[in-house]
């Protein structure tokens, strides 16, 4: 049995959609959440309550508490970045529920959240603390970098590489052999047919740049 600690505490966003999902895990025992927020603390999401900032994971850890955690923050940089300091102290753990479809040739990191009836077809390969959201498919040989967030009913045609920290908002469509670059943010709806630089917004069908984003 793995005790994890959930890090983000919202309780009408994605922390309850992941506790959501573990719930549906056999093996898994979630201990509660970790926030920065100190108005959360002594609350709870469902029956699990919010223990406090996310420092006291070291003290979890060591007290034996939990072995495991995962982010769950929409912020695709913070939850990658903190995910990576975090990993110092203890492992992370993939979420995929069980309606999700996975080919066994997919190439996982760690960190990821697999949402409910998401597809993920063959050689596909997703780097570290990645969300594929419900309803979404990810066809043959995509490459999805670490931090990077594909929303609910998103559909990617094979070969497209989504770059670190990319946001594909609701219902983005991808064609085939497209590379969306870092940092990137595509709006909902939209239809990406040609290849996107990093640090842009885009929107549309076809999906237009309409503005650049700071780099870092």
């Amino acid at each position: 049995m793995k005790k994890l600690v959930i890090i983000g505490a919202r309780h009408d966003g994605h922390a309850k959609v992941v506790y959501e999902i573990c719930k549906a895990l056999p093996g898994i025992q979630v201990a509660g959440f970790l926030d920065d927020n100190p108005d959360l603390y002594g609350k709870s999401i469902q029956d699990k309550p919010i223990l406090g900032p996310v420092g006291m994971l070291e003290d979890l850890v060591s007290a034996k508490d939990a072995d495991v955690f995962f982010i769950a923050l929409g912020n695709n940089r913070l939850r990658r970045e903190l995910g990576r300091q975090l990993l110092s102290i203890c492992p992370s753990i993939n979420l995929i529920h069980p309606s999700a479809v996975l080919d066994p040739t997919v190439k996982l990191g760690t960190g990821n959240v697999i949402m409910q009836n998401a597809v993920v077809v063959g050689d596909s390969q997703i780097g570290d603390f990645v969300n594929i959201h419900a309803l979404s498919s990810i066809d043959h040989d995509n490459v999805l970098e670490s931090g990077s967030n594909i929303a609910p009913g998103s559909h990617l045609a094979g070969r497209v590489q989504v770059g670190v920290d990319a946001f594909l908002g609701t219902g983005t469509s991808v064609i085939p052999d497209i590379q969306i670059g870092k940092g990137v943010i595509v709006g909902a709806g939209s239809v990406v047919i040609r290849n996107l630089p990093n640090f842009v917004k885009a929107v549309g069908n076809p999906a237009r740049i309409i503005e650049n984003i700071q780099a870092y």
